[in-house]
């Protein structure tokens, strides 16, 4: 069954995420709003986000310090997080350039 994972929740739109072996990782996609990256339509009065993935550590049985991965960018979607078995690599979807279809799954080396 399905749980919420408390804490985490926010007005954007938090969508997919993966945790770390141990539990203390998570990796999740929602929107750039979270770290103000969008484009302005000062014409529509509206702004413009994209999907981006973000990581959050549990210290004390708390979800917190969030972070924007380095490679959120207003231009392309970054979404679906996935760990290797290993917790070495860090898969996700992503239109950016380089992009063979319409959305590729890319790999990054998990680092610190």
């Amino acid at each position: 069954k399905p749980t919420e994972v408390e804490g985490m929740n926010s007005k954007w739109h938090d969508g997919p995420a993966a945790i770390s072996e141990d539990g203390n990782t998570m990796y999740f996609a929602s929107e750039t709003f979270r770290d103000k990256i969008f484009d302005k339509s000062k014409e529509k009065k509206i702004k413009y986000g994209k999907v981006g993935l973000f990581r959050a550590t549990k210290a004390d049985g708390k979800w917190g310090n969030v972070q924007a991965l380095p490679f959120n960018n207003k231009d392309y979607q970054v979404g679906n997080p996935s760990l290797s078995k290993d917790g070495k690599t860090l898969y996700f979807s992503s239109d950016m350039p380089g992009t063979m279809g319409g959305a590729d799954i890319w790999k990054v080396a998990i680092t610190g």
